[in-house]
């Protein structure tokens, strides 16, 4: 969202209407192209602007929150088909919005905002996530001082953000930096061993395994979440992290949580498969703020149709102060 330069000289004059259509109101832009550096794609992006003046609470100089918020919203709306329909909303305020411009929207898909990422490299053939993600640990593994033990129950694989994450408007705000992380259930579903595979899409199909699979995305949303929070703020070393609170949020039932890759295994029958197929899914972690010894880690998880499945929630506690260091 951005203002827009050659707005309407009267639009400063407007009043807000009256009707909430009206107030809402967009005018479709030209589309932009965005060139990535790793592709030799470029992506379609839509844009609107505004066409309605915002509500100014008390007659003052910014417009009411809730119009940018809602409007947002409403221009995502646009660029998805009949019977998509908005779940839930967060906003991040980082500007007040004017009286005197419309606002400009350029929504963009979160699943396919990083695809040219994602499509470099199959996710099985990405490095494993390690047991710590930081620095000081990794270099510890590759001088030998420690050795890596295999993750339990998911193959969990990070995706290189290093290009993305050192641009500089991301370093300058560390809300934006972003990491991926692709996962995958271990192993069969059914507590029998000698499950045949008939028998195990079967009792997917019946919902047997969901609770497991809802458990297994809550036990990835954790691996390395806070982390995350150091490496965005550039931490190198900390005195004491702990995880305080951890909410998840299922927004899907059914299929899209389900993790056996059917159409990889087709009408064969497990005993000719080597290893169990599994769907790939996506974590988009990041951290919205971090401050009084605090640190907060968000997520969404995407099932790999794009759907939405779950949001993550995390409180945490970071503390510097015995580094010599200021605290957060």
């Amino acid at each position: 969202m951005s203002p827009q330069r050659g707005a309407p000289d009267n639009y400063s004059k407007l009043t807000s209407p009256h009707s909430f259509i009206e107030l809402m109101s967009l005018q479709r832009l030209e589309d932009a192209l965005i060139s990535f550096p790793d592709s030799t794609e470029s992506e379609k992006i839509e844009r609107f602007r505004s066409l309605a003046r915002p509500f100014n609470p008390g007659q003052g100089t910014r417009s009411f929150g809730g119009h940018v918020y809602a409007q947002s919203a409403y221009a995502a709306s646009k660029t998805v088909g009949q019977g998509l329909v908005i779940h839930d909303t967060t906003g991040t305020f980082i500007l007040g919005g004017r009286l005197d411009m419309p606002f400009v929207y350029t929504p963009i898909s979160a699943h396919t905002r990083f695809d040219s990422i994602l499509s470099v490299k199959r996710p099985e053939d990405q490095p494993l996530s390690p047991s710590v993600d930081a620095e000081w640990w990794i270099e510890a593994v590759r001088q030998g001082k420690f050795s890596e033990h295999e993750f339990p129950g998911l193959d969990v694989r990070k995706t290189d953000m290093k290009d993305y994450n050192r641009a500089g408007d991301v370093k300058q705000h560390p809300e934006r930096y972003r990491q991926l992380t692709q996962y995958r259930l271990k192993g069969s579903p059914d507590e029998n061993p000698a499950a045949s595979l008939a028998q195990i899409r079967e009792r997917e199909e019946t919902g047997q395994y969901d609770n497991l699979y809802a458990c297994a995305h809550m036990y990835s949303s954790d691996k390395n979440s806070l982390f995350l929070i150091t490496r965005a703020l550039g931490i190198d070393h900390w005195t004491e992290m702990a995880s305080l609170t951890l909410t998840f949020i299922l927004h899907q039932h059914g299929e899209a949580l389900r993790m056996v890759d059917w159409e990889m295994i087709g009408d064969g029958d497990v005993a000719g498969v080597s290893e169990f197929p599994m769907k790939w899914f996506v974590q988009e972690g990041w951290t919205p703020r971090a401050a009084e010894n605090r640190g907060t880690h968000e997520s969404h998880l995407w099932s790999p149709d794009g759907t939405l499945l779950a949001t993550s929630l995390q409180d945490s506690m970071l503390r510097l102060k015995n580094l010599g260091l200021p605290n957060l």
